[in-house]
């Protein structure tokens, strides 16, 4: 077998363009699928920097950006009160998993398309400005 003759498993954006229906833009999948992305960064602690400096679609994005600044917020001052409040290194630990289960239900929130609260810090990203 001939090594140049690979076919690539990408297609092409002109069979792309063929297959979908003549309503659809490509560049609104796009759009979509960046959306999902920079939602998904925001609940990935610092990553939600680069969520607010994408964010795409002002109203779903938004609300997700605020969510992850305030859990992004949450886990800085417990990793300050951690390092500055004596024994409280051994109780940061339950912190820590809280802030990974708010993260997972924050993304699979954003994977069903839902603008559900986080338990906890989601009352509190109503009030953030932006």
């Amino acid at each position: 077998m001939d090594t140049s003759q690979k076919e690539s498993p990408v297609m092409p954006e002109e069979e792309v363009k063929d297959a979908l229906p003549p309503d659809v833009a490509v560049d609104e999948i796009d759009l979509k699928y960046k959306s999902f992305l920079v939602g998904c960064l925001s609940y990935l602690s610092f990553l939600v920097i680069i969520a607010f400096v994408i964010g795409l679609d002002p109203k779903v994005s938004k609300f997700h950006i605020r969510q992850g600044v305030v859990l992004f917020s949450s886990e800085m001052l417990v990793m300050i009160a951690q390092n500055i409040i004596p024994f409280f290194f051994m109780f940061a630990w339950i912190f820590h998993i809280a802030f990974i289960v708010l993260s997972v239900i924050g993304i699979l929130n954003v994977l069903k398309k839902k603008e559900s609260e986080l338990p906890f810090i989601g009352t509190l990203a109503k009030h953030l400005p932006f």
